[in-house]
């Protein structure tokens, strides 16, 4: 996710609110405004629920105005903004979430949709801190119960961590096995390249993944490995030529180890006496 970008939330969202009896409602798959990223939580994520007002009488519009002038926690609940039409940002249904709860980007004509306007953004920070700090003192009063859901997620983030510390070996294997199978094979190697350019070009969203250090921090490597797992699962498995020219490269390979255990010269056998 990136920040002030609109997303549509997977389904298995609603079960995770639900299961700590938690409120969100939200049956017709509207977009979600991603505020910002935690400052202290890695891969933590907050996102506003927003609605479209062109159903709205100007009479509710000017009530959710006017509560932004009162003085007290319902100043910073709702926004009355815009995005590509006039919406309304529901500032106290914020809730944290992960990239494993996001189904896809929210687009318009084919472009992804992300807020521009600074003003706004700043607007909607300002309320949106208002909350967090309120839910800090009064963990789960709101009804999607912030606080345990954050939690939960913190914890599938910190497993997420644990086993990549666990599965860098493998990955960075797996990735050393590929080269090792491109430097033996000049022509498959010039042809897998060809593919992966336009593959590439065909999909500028795809990261491409960062060189492994392993002197960075587990974190860091757990970055890099992911961004190696993504990497190698959109090219690989998804591409039907990249995917021909990895098979080809690997059977090539594969053949050579095998050439090599039969051809290796057998030590005579001592003589008997």
């Amino acid at each position: 996710m990136i920040e002030n970008g609109f997303y549509i939330l997977d389904k298995s969202y609603r079960d995770l609110v639900k299961s700590y009896n938690g409120e969100f409602e939200d049956q017709k798959s509207r977009p979600i405004f991603c505020c910002l990223k935690d400052k202290n939580i890695e891969g933590l994520y907050w996102l506003i629920p927003t609605s479209d007002l062109s159903h709205r009488t100007p009479e509710q519009i000017q009530k959710y105005i006017n509560l932004s002038q009162v003085k007290d926690i319902r100043q910073a609940y709702y926004y009355v903004g815009h995005t590509t039409r006039p919406a309304l940002f529901k500032i106290s249904k914020v809730f944290p979430v992960s990239d494993k709860y996001i189904s896809h980007e929210y687009q318009m004509q084919g472009i992804h949709l992300v807020m521009q306007d600074k003003k706004q953004i700043a607007e909607i920070n300002q309320r949106l801190q208002r909350i967090l700090y309120y839910e800090a003192q009064y963990p789960n009063r709101l009804e999607q119960k912030i606080t345990a859901v954050k939690e939960h997620i913190c914890k599938e983030i910190q497993q997420e961590i644990d086993e990549a510390k666990r599965e860098v070996p493998r990955y960075l294997n797996v990735n050393q096995k590929f080269d090792n199978i491109l430097s033996q094979n000049p022509d498959i190697m010039k042809m897998y390249q060809q593919a992966e350019a336009q593959y590439f070009l065909a999909h500028p969203d795809v990261p491409r993944a960062a060189p492994y250090n392993p002197s960075d921090s587990i974190t860091d490597q757990y970055k890099q490995v992911k961004a190696i797992r993504d990497e190698h699962n959109a090219i690989v498995l998804s591409d039907t030529t990249l995917k021909n020219a990895y098979k080809s490269a690997k059977s090539v390979y594969d053949q050579s180890q095998t050439q090599k255990i039969t051809q290796t010269p057998q030590k005579p056998s001592s003589p008997k006496h």
